[in-house]
C-alpha cells in the first residue's frame, strides 16, 4: 500500500469515527419514539368511494417528500467520503439488511 493510499485510508477512518454513546442514544431514542407512536395509533379508515380521495391523498407522497430524489447520491461510499472531505460536507450512509418492508 502506497503512501497516498495510506493517507486516504487514514482520512476515511477519521471521518468514519462516530462516538458509540451518541449512536446508542440515537438508536434508543428512535426505538422509544416508534413505540410511543404505535401505542397512539388509530384504526385505519375504511376504503369506500367517499373516502377514496382522502385516503389516496394521505398515501401518495408529496413533492416535498420526494425531494430526496434530487440529492446527488453517489454509487459508492468511498466516493462520498472523498467528495464530502473535498467540499467539507457531511455524508449519509444508508445501509440496511433484509427486505425494505420487513418482509422475509
Amino acid at each position: 500500500m502506497g503512501a497516498a493510499a495510506r493517507a486516504r485510508y487514514a482520512l476515511g477512518m477519521r471521518i468514519l469515527r462516530i462516538p458509540a454513546l451518541t449512536l446508542a442514544a440515537v438508536l434508543l431514542g428512535a426505538g422509544w419514539t416508534a413505540a410511543a407512536a404505535d401505542s397512539k395509533s388509530e384504526r385505519p379508515p375504511v376504503l369506500t368511494d367517499k373516502t377514496y380521495e382522502s385516503v389516496r391523498d394521505h398515501v401518495v407522497p408529496t413533492e416535498e417528500e420526494l425531494a430526496f430524489r434530487s440529492a446527488g447520491w453517489l454509487p459508492s461510499f468511498w466516493e462520498a467520503v472523498v467528495r464530502g472531505h473535498e467540499e467539507e460536507k457531511p455524508i449519509l450512509l444508508w445501509a440496511m439488511n433484509g427486505h425494505p418492508l420487513g418482509c422475509t
